[in-house]
């Protein structure tokens, strides 16, 4: 069979945006600080990566409670789903370890507490507050459906916020009961949390609508500190749930608006046939009325000429600047830059189209750039060529490059490639973290070393990995 020629898009898309298996050990490479929570399986702990410096969360599953295969296959079926992410609101996934006694699956430390937090403090959150919380839920939502994938287990518990200031986002987490839903074809498995069930998932017979269900009982208890579906024991609250028998007669509808209360009825129609679409209850008015500003013009300008200038034209240098995103970004220097995402990203599928770019700069610059221009600048910032801007896409072309490409973060990256810790990015090495599903020959590796080897040894090393990074940025 002939090889698969390297493209920036096959490089992207093969390595499953850069998560795999570590084959060193966890201590080897991070510091474990304290415990953020714990489960029946396994146990969340905050930690520190040793040679980024990065704070992460990660996930501790002993191996002594998952006894068979399958079980253990199902504690990495999360990171097999979390791979396919790229979203501001849905929680990142980095790398797993194994060794005798334990799974460890590193992720995005988001210290803001939950939406359940919230929600017990305040009882019952302004109209305004509830619809800026429910379009970042939605938005995640919508890019998960978009790619097939249902998480089943939407509640305020697995919903976290990043970090604890006012205007922290939210994330969605959790996604080891998700699956990747083949349309047209039901789910069967009753899986989530009680109060949350939608009807059709108690009959074991379901697609994607089951999460706007989940979605509509958040909304309720939102707005009104209330849940829409209690009884005295599981047998009743199925009966209510399979009824949709829930009342917005209280005291504490009263100051609800009609919308708001339309939408939730949108969200909770029993038949699934009638019931709203993610991304129909997305473009709701009252969801809407929530929509990120438009980014202060300034910023944007800014934004807009490192857009302008991207130009890695290298297919490596393209792949490593992706996985510097993936790996070497933390939320603090990229906290600005989401918000522009989020400002241009109108149809909230975590994505920028042509469209959005265009209308995005006439509106925050009061200008209008010329049809080759935005679609020049889309193909330079498109990496994996989706036709698209991604999220960590447009986080390495927006950035300010001095500062995305430092001397630290570049031997940062560098020591994260080279395994072994020789002072040289091996063929095997590159291999490992661009071909994580093995799509293509080694050969093809030989060669895409080759076009950065200045001294022809076979590998890269630190001098000729900084002269690639820097090179036409």
């Amino acid at each position: 069979m002939a090889a698969r020629s390297i493209t920036p898009r096959a490089l992207i898309q093969s390595s499953g945006r850069f998560v795999a298996e570590n084959i060193k050990t966890f201590k080897q490479c991070y510091k474990i600080s304290e415990e953020l929570g714990a489960g029946a399986y396994a146990t969340v702990m905050s930690a520190t990566h040793k040679t980024s410096g990065i704070p992460r969360a990660v996930k501790i599953i002993p191996k002594s409670r998952i006894t068979s295969k399958v079980a253990r296959e199902t504690f990495l079926h999360e990171v097999e789903i979390l791979r396919q992410m790229d979203h501001p609101n849905i929680v990142r996934v980095y790398e797993y370890f194994q060794d005798e006694k334990y799974i460890y699956i590193v992720m995005e430390l988001c210290s803001g507490g939950e939406l359940l937090d919230i929600i017990l403090r305040k009882k019952v959150l302004s109209e305004q507050q509830a619809a800026q919380y429910m379009q970042q839920i939605l938005s995640g939502v919508v890019y998960c459906h978009a790619k097939n994938i249902v998480h089943r287990d939407l509640k305020p518990e697995n919903l976290i916020f990043a970090s604890d200031s006012a205007d922290s986002l939210l994330k969605i987490i959790d996604f080891g009961t998700s699956v990747l839903h083949t349309p047209r074809k039901k789910l069967k498995r009753r899986l989530g949390t009680i109060y949350y069930l939608a009807p059709e998932v108690l009959k074991c017979s379901y697609d994607e609508k089951c999460d706007v269900w989940s979605c509509g009982v958040i909304l309720f208890v939102l707005l009104s500190g209330k849940m829409p579906f209690m009884g005295e024991d599981d047998e009743e609250i199925f009966r209510k749930i399979e009824e949709g028998l829930f009342s917005m007669e209280g005291q504490e509808w009263t100051e609800v608006s009609e919308g708001a209360q339309q939408l939730v009825r949108k969200m909770l129609k029993v038949d699934p046939r009638k019931r709203a679409t993610a991304e129909q209850i997305f473009y709701d008015p009252w969801v809407q009325q929530a929509a990120v500003p438009v980014p202060e013009r300034n910023y944007f300008s800014a934004v807009m000429a490192n857009l302008s200038t991207f130009n890695a034209r290298n297919k490596l240098q393209r792949a490593m600047l992706a996985f510097i995103a993936q790996h070497l970004l933390n939320k603090e220097e990229t906290a600005e830059l989401t918000e522009v995402f989020r400002a241009m990203d109108r149809t909230g599928v975590g994505r920028i189209s042509h469209k959005e770019l265009k209308q995005c700069v006439n509106d925050a610059l009061g200008v209008t750039f010329p049809e080759d221009v935005i679609t020049e600048i889309l193909q330079k910032v498109d990496i994996d060529e989706s036709g698209f801007i991604d999220y960590s896409e447009f986080l390495v072309a927006a950035m300010d490059k001095e500062k995305l490409l430092s001397a630290e973060r570049l031997n940062a990256a560098f020591a994260l490639l080279d395994k072994d810790g020789n002072g040289k990015i091996s063929r095997a090495e590159l291999k490992a973290i661009l071909d994580v599903d093995s799509m293509h020959e080694d050969r093809l590796w030989a060669d895409l070393i080759a076009t950065v080897d200045q001294n022809g040894d076979g590998d890269i090393d630190l001098s000729e990995f900084k002269h690639m990074m820097l090179q036409t940025l």
